[in-house]
Parts: C-alpha cells; structure tokens; sequence
C-alpha cells in the first residue's frame, strides 16, 4: 500500500492489528507491565489499563502496526523490527524504547518514517 505512486509504504493512513502477543520476546516484555492474566481479562472485559500501562502497549502496538505496513504486510519482519536493536536508537531495540519511556516513541516512528520514505537507516 502507498499513499503516493512516487512515495514508499503509507504507514499513518490504514491501522491494520497485529497480534502482539503471538512472539515470546513480546510476551515477556508485555509480561513485564502487565502480567498475562491481568491483561487478558482487561482485554476480554473491555476495561483500560492504567495509563501508563496502556500508553506502553499502545506504543507498541502502534510501532507493530506500522512496521507491518512498512514490511508489507509480513508480520515476521514487522516483530523482527521491534527486537532488533539498531544504531540509530543507541543500539537499543524499538521495543527497548517504547518499554522505557512510551513517549519515545517517536524515535521509532521517525525511523520507520525514513525507510518508507527510502533514506537509508
């Protein structure tokens, strides 16, 4: 998907979910704040987390969602993205990131922006 026939991937226009908790990295990171249980009743209930619980997750999901778009819908890479560390992030990892301070996220974003746009990261 593009949202220009001259520009890379639109990863802002379309949110797409992927399931986050389908790779063992992530759950063990989500597991660090939220414990499974807790979340998968919130989750079945329909009740929010925290703030800062949910603003963790969002982050996260959001980055997934866009690299999945980035990747063309391949959700391996889209995961592959988000544990890998990169040095443009301190050789830190997306998901180390997000983890640390949600508000970050806009490190991440920023870098999947330039893929998509074709500058070299």
């Amino acid at each position: 998907m593009t949202n220009d026939e001259n520009q890379g991937p639109d990863i802002t226009s379309e949110t797409r979910k992927v399931d986050i908790l389908s790779d063992e990295a992530l759950c063990n990171a989500i597991a660090a704040i939220v414990s499974e249980a807790r979340f998968e009743s919130q989750y079945k209930a329909g009740t929010e987390h925290s703030p800062p619980i949910a603003d963790r997750l969002e982050a996260i999901e959001g980055i997934l969602e866009n690299a999945w778009v980035l990747y063309g819908g391949d959700k391996d890479a889209a995961k592959r993205f988000i544990l890998r560390k990169h040095l443009l992030l301190h050789n830190r990892s997306p998901l180390e990131i997000i983890l640390e301070n949600p508000a970050c996220a806009d490190e991440v974003a920023t870098l999947l922006l330039r893929a998509g746009a074709g500058v070299a990261v």
